[in-house]
């Protein structure tokens, strides 16, 4: 039988197979297949090991329920395959485990390795593990001392090699591929493959992880990630990788050769050494720290995201790309029009680039390099010894410079940042045509405070202006006013006065604190406008009063009074819940006692429309709750008291600001009736709690505080009975009192912030009106529909002014006057089923200048 002499099957570090099974000495195929009764088979430090030889050609396997370990001390690995100095070939297949760690019996530590393939010849042989492979060092060791290996090694799905060191370690030349659908590694685990010399190429399916580095080679390595696989560990390699991604990495790609990454999936890390190439295709998203391309081409559908420099060979982007500074090397950048790149501080080209898309840069370098603008490009100050074509929209700032201006029907917003200089500087020329503009704005410096108008230089340098005039020339900003607009040969030019916010928002139907807070916001730096992050500054916002005043319609502290009067509304909806049960009482029998103890319980749904007044924010709320309620009926009178609970949602308009109030409230209440004549009194005392949450994105405020509230009523009325219908002529009187609590409300990282004082509000009214009912007899029993009208004025009219500090500044928020009067009508409907049960249906509206609320209420009563 042809076969390598000598291959020894050893276990641990010395070990023999004792008292546990007979293997043969010499065999075609050897399966491992049986053991003790704990499923183990364990060694023992002996000096001399059995060995276990297997034919060339064939193979060892491992059954699936056979547990290979070491419980002795040493070095040596759990299982060794040695072919000495005979080539061999030879399958192995691992379905159970091995396990190279040491058990907790052992009193000296020891690094051990799970399976060791060794020899002084080449090795032909595929690794199938289907179980999982331990050790203590390296987990799967392949090291011919001589020699190479040559084979494909499987690891099958929920397998796993697992190591504290390596892994998976080739310390010699190996020929073939890994595919892992398990996993590799562990948090654990330094390094998941390491690879001296390696042809080949790894597809993961699995995971693949590692404290330190994913990958350790020194060859080329072919990497191809699927959508399920996730590797977590840098990509470390003296020699070159390419990788694509279609799943998840993590870690740093530091190789020192030329590298490719063509990703479709979520890169995470650095890309830093070598010369690369990286082609982020539509849906990936490559981020990190830095991302170095400066060997290679940067192609873009996806999105990138370095925190600091990300420098290529050349840039083209369809996509969206963001980092700290931009260098396209010398080569260049293509930002097409489906491309967003955003650079917090300097983009540098190094050869004729282009923008058809939209670009965001602190400030621009093009050298001698042509650019040409047919989308939107804001780029700070323009350094540029070359020639600028614009026909789209191009942003500059004061101290720009150009060998050559072409404004090929473009727009050019010259951004004066202190008025001290010529905004752009061609030194060549400046070519303006018909429908090329020019649009004069500031930077938030530039308009902090009004100033008179000062000459500013627009563009120096020798002019060309066909078909181009003054009425070409614009403000962007309303804060920004131009006027005595020169076209020169050498130059053009305008008188630009800043002017006050409040000045710009007068007779605009701003509030006074409105202008308050555009004063303020106009002193304050960008940084110190702490909501800029989403809704942008004041200058961002004022292309127009219009515009201004919407921005800070959206931004401005509430001075709706939505807290207090959304209260008011909740405990006026339970004082008429009460209200109704007297009316039911009083109805069912055109003023005849009743006796005996109910039990009621009402349901209410409540709409309400405040629409904006002077200036004060409007607001659409909604209120759903209940009132329960239990009285008893003695010689005329009704004695009871309820309980009430309700839901209030409050949505403000055109700005983006919820609130939610939940009010429990407790009432007495006393109905008297004597002949024609009827008095209903109630007392409800109640608290409120309100959730708030205004603006949105990282600057989204939330807020949590309480009130308190109090309400009196009283109403009297008399019958007249007219034939089949009863009049009742009724005159009412109510007061009530709400107290908010001031709060504080803040963002999430404290970095916004307002402070709002306490609220006190009051109202006294005095109301008449009337009501008609009627009743017939069914075949369900009573009927008795039921129509009031009331008209109320309140001889308080609290306009509920405030105390707010928003942003760092103190303002007082002016309500409007309330409206005084009010209109309340109501139709609803009694159904007495004669069995001690009576079903109430009605429906109230209240008006008055400005505001409507429509309420429905259902009630069911019993009477014991």
């Amino acid at each position: 039988m042809q076969g390598y002499r000598k291959s020894i099957l050893s276990l641990a570090i010395s070990g023999v197979l004792t008292g546990i099974m007979a293997l043969p000495a010499y065999s075609a195929d050897t399966a491992i297949t049986e053991a003790n009764d704990g499923g183990l088979v364990r060694a023992s430090a002996v000096s001399d090991p059995e060995d276990v030889q297997v034919a060339t050609g064939n193979s060892i396997s491992i059954a699936s329920d056979v547990a290979i370990t070491t419980d002795a001390t040493g070095s040596g690995p759990a299982l060794t395959v040695d072919s000495e100095s005979t080539a061999y070939e030879l399958d192995i297949t691992v379905d159970g485990s091995i396990n190279g760690t040491l058990q907790s019996d052992n009193t000296t530590a020891a690094t051990r390795d799970g399976l060791q393939v060794t020899g002084t010849s080449n090795i032909t042989s595929d690794i199938t593990i289907n179980g999982s492979i331990l050790g203590s060092g390296t987990g799967l060791n392949i090291m011919p001392s001589a020699g190479s290996f040559t084979g494909d090694i499987i690891i099958g799905t929920g397998a796993s090699v697992i190591a504290s060191s390596v892994a998976f370690s080739m310390s010699r030349q190996f020929i073939g591929n890994i595919v892992n659908n398990g996993s590799v590694g562990d948090s654990t685990t330094a390094t998941a493959f390491n690879t001296a010399q390696w042809t080949g190429q790894i597809t993961n399916t699995g995971s693949i992880t590692a404290s330190d580095n994913a990958f350790n080679s020194a060859q080329t390595v072919t990497l191809v990630n699927a959508a399920s696989g996730v590797i977590t560990g840098d990509l470390s390699n003296s020699g070159s990788y390419t990788i694509t991604n279609n799943g998840t990495i993590t870690g740093d790609l530091e190789a020192t050769g030329t590298n490719t990454l063509t990703n479709s999936g979520t890169f995470t890390g650095d890309i830093n050494g070598g010369t690369n190439t990286l082609t982020n295709n539509a849906g990936g998203v490559v981020s990190g720290a830095i991302i170095d391309v400066d060997g290679g081409l940067l192609t873009n559908a996806g999105t990138i995201t370095a925190t600091g420099a990300l420098t290529a060979l050349g840039i083209t982007n369809d996509g969206s790309i963001t980092a700290d500074s931009i260098n396209s090397g010398s080569a260049a950048l293509t930002n097409n029009a489906a491309g967003t790149i955003n650079v917090t501080n300097a983009l540098t080209i190094g050869a004729a680039s282009s923008n058809a898309g939209t670009i965001n840069a602190g400030s621009f370098a093009a050298g001698a390099n042509a650019f040409t603008n047919t989308g939107t490009a804001t780029l700070g100050v323009m350094a540029s010894t070359g020639t600028v074509t614009n026909s789209g929209t191009l942003s500059i700032n004061e101290g720009s410079t150009v060998a050559t201006y072409d404004g090929s029907g473009g727009t050019l917003e010259l951004v004066a940042t202190s008025g001290a200089g010529a905004l752009l500087t061609a030194s060549s020329s400046a070519t303006l045509d018909a429908d090329s503009k020019i649009v004069v704005n500031g930077s938030d410096a530039f308009v902090s405070s009004a100033s008179a108008a000062t000459n500013i230089e627009l563009i120096s340098g020798t002019l060309s202006a066909t078909g181009f005039s003054t009425d070409n020339i614009s403000s962007g900003s309303a804060l920004i006013s131009l006027s005595n607009l020169t076209l020169a040969g050498a130059s053009v030019a305008a008188d630009v006065e800043v002017l006050s916010a409040d000045s710009v928002l007068d007779g605009s139907g701003a509030t006074e604190s409105t202008q308050s807070l555009a004063s303020d916001f106009q002193t304050l730096s960008a940084e110190e406008q702490v909501v800029t992050g989403v809704y942008g500054t004041l200058i961002d916002n004022s292309g127009s009063t219009s515009e201004m005043n919407d921005y800070l319609d959206e931004i401005r502290p509430d001075d709706s009074g939505s807290a207090a009067l959304t209260v008011s509304d909740a405990t006026a909806a339970a004082m008429s819940n009460i209200r109704n049960r007297g009316a039911s009482l009083r109805g069912i029998s055109f003023g005849d006692l009743q006796t005996g103890d109910n039990l009621w319980i009402q349901a209410l749904y409540s709409q309400a429309d405040q629409d904006a007044r002077g200036g004060n924010l409007g607001y659409e709320s909604t209120l759903a709750g209940f009132t329960f309620g239990a009285d008893r009926d003695m010689d005329g009178q009704t004695f009871g008291f309820a309980v009430s609970y309700g839901d209030s949602h409050i949505d403000f308009d055109g700005r983006d600001q919820r609130d939610e109030v939940t009010t429990y409230l407790g009432s007495l209440y006393h109905f008297m009736r004597r002949d024609t004549m009827y008095i209903d009194s109630s007392l409800t005392l109640g608290g409120s709690d309100h959730k708030g949450r205004r603006l949105s994105g990282a600057a989204q405020m939330n807020s949590k505080y309480h009130s308190e509230q109090v309400g009196v009523q009283s109403l009297a009325g008399m019958y007249m009975p007219r034939g089949r219908f009863m009049l009742e002529p009724m005159a009412a009187v109510r007061m009530s009192m709400v107290k908010v609590d001031g709060y504080t409300a803040s963002n999430g990282d404290g970095t916004l912030t307002e402070q709002v004082g306490s609220t006190n509000y009051h109202k006294i009214e005095a109301g008449i009106g009337g009501a008609v009912s009627t009743s017939w007899e069914t075949d369900k029993g009573m009927m008795t529909p039921r129509a009031s009208v009331m008209v109320y004025h309140d001889f308080v009219g609290d306009s509920m002014d405030n105390q707010v500090t928003f942003a760092g500044n103190d303002y007082t928020l002016k309500s409007t006057t309330p409206e005084k009067t009010s209109y309340e009508a109501y139709l609803g409907v009694d159904m007495d089923s004669g069995e001690n049960t009576t079903v109430n249906m009605g429906y109230t509206r209240v008006m008055k200048s400005g505001f409507s609320s429509d309420n429905l209420n259902v009630k069911l009563k019993y009477t014991f």
